[in-house]
């Protein structure tokens, strides 16, 4: 993750759209110091997530041993999304903005398509039985 920047959206340190709420309005640009620390913290996120794909990676390892990984459904999702220098805002994930409330949901398992994407919304309540 050496080197890696917060993903430069079209609205990364974008200010003063007159359709967001005042809070969000009024904020100045991040000063280069904020946009290097929401830099570090994307970093560190990332360096959080290969503990998450060596668990994935054994919990795989595991079930194909004993032949039954090809009859697993596995679900990577998360619960919260997380803003990185959008509109202005160095990091957090308390706004309602797509970075914010937007998750990832992937899914792999007999009879799901490798490659397929959807894109109609669903929520973690579609994953109950």
């Amino acid at each position: 993750a050496r080197g890696e920047l917060a993903p430069r959206t079209p609205n990364w340190n974008v200010v003063g759209n007159r359709g967001h709420h005042q809070t969000v309005r009024e904020l100045s640009p991040m000063s280069a110091n904020e946009a290097k620390e929401s830099d570090e913290i994307y970093r560190r996120r990332l360096g959080t997530l290969r503990s998450v794909d060596r668990l994935v990676e054994s919990v795989f390892s595991a079930l194909d041993a004993t032949g039954r990984a090809d009859a697993t459904y596995f679900f990577y999702t998360s619960d919260h999304g997380f803003h990185l220098g959008q509109n202005g805002m160095a990091y957090d994930k308390r706004q309602l903005f797509e970075t914010d409330v937007r998750v990832p949901l992937f899914v792999s398992g007999p009879g799901v398509p490798a490659g397929a994407t959807l894109h109609q919304p669903v929520s973690h309540v579609d994953l109950a039985p």
